[in-house]
């Protein structure tokens, strides 16, 4: 698809029943929203919507869109809280040789170390 944006538009259409809901969701002006459809039908050559006063339905086409981005929604979520913090934490295992004599000195770093990063084994 060459826009996911505009597949992400009718998603939250198609989810929201209007407009206006999509709009205040994704943070865009209720005229991108409409854009975004008019150039989605557009493109695929079909109505995702039939248009009514009180709102948007999706038609067949529509709910087929629906479930393949709720389903590209939902895997992009367990996508972006599995990556998020990485690289921001320290995590693994940590393996640590030393001399006897600076254990003392060196334990007591170690062990704040760890503290501050519950991810170190």
């Amino acid at each position: 698809m060459e826009n996911w944006d505009e597949v992400r538009t009718a998603y939250q259409v198609a989810r929201l029943g209007t407009v206006s809901g999509a709009a205040e969701v994704l943070g865009v002006h209720h005229a991108t929203v409409i854009r975004h459809i008019d150039a989605l039908e557009g493109r695929l050559g079909v109505k995702l919507f039939q248009r009514h006063a009180r709102g948007y339905t999706a038609t067949e086409a529509g709910a087929d869109l629906l479930l393949v981005a709720q389903a590209t929604e939902d895997q992009f979520s367990q996508l972006v809280g599995r990556i998020k913090g990485r690289g921001e934490g320290v995590s693994g295992e940590l393996v640590v040789t030393s001399l006897a004599v600076v254990s003392p000195l060196l334990t007591p770093v170690l062990s704040a170390f760890q503290r501050a990063n519950p991810g170190l084994v």
